[in-house]
């Protein structure tokens, strides 16, 4: 128990506390931004928590092995990709499907397996990127080709692969 609820969903928790701390403030003054950042901190800190996380992380894991085993790919940035793409985008449509495979027709068979792994993953990424609210289309396929080219530029960071995070079997994005 933490704040008196119970651990049924991490969302509805952090809903439920934001909602009484935005009712209890003061008339006039909303909540206590450093308080309630201090308790979600607190929060992330819990077994109870970090249970919760860890199984929603292990669902988006299995979600993105499954992307892979679709799109044919197997590196760990392959395994990057849709994970970010599982977390970030929530899937690939079938619309979009039938475009990546499209192109993936449309490959020659020169280069060698990264090569074409690469350029496999680069179609994922921009095709996904492309179907993304028109907004945020070129921020997305920034995000997506960082990841699918090994490096890049998000948000003005540079950023590179780096060996595998904490015990995760995936490369992460991170600032060179």
């Amino acid at each position: 128990m933490f704040c008196g609820m119970s651990f049924t969903s991490s969302t509805r928790c952090s809903e439920r506390y934001s909602d009484r701390r935005a009712t209890s403030s003061s008339p006039g003054r909303g909540p206590s931004r450093t308080r309630a950042a201090g308790l979600f901190k607190t929060l992330g800190r819990r077994d109870e928590f970090q249970k919760i996380e860890m199984e929603s992380a292990n669902r988006f894991h299995q979600d993105a092995l499954a992307l892979c085993k679709t799109y044919n790919v197997q590196s760990e940035r392959a395994l990057a990709l849709m994970f970010d793409i599982r977390v970030q985008n929530g899937s690939i449509s079938d619309v979009v499907r039938a475009q990546i495979e499209q192109d993936f027709a449309l490959l020659g068979a020169e280069g060698d397996r990264d090569a074409q792994e690469v350029a496999r993953l680069r179609i994922i990424a921009n095709r996904r990127a492309e179907a993304a609210n028109p907004q945020w289309v070129e921020d997305v396929r920034a995000r997506k080709l960082t990841i699918a080219n090994g490096e890049g530029t998000v948000h003005g960071v540079n950023g590179r692969p780096s060996r595998a995070i904490r015990g995760y079997p995936y490369g992460a994005c991170v600032a060179t």
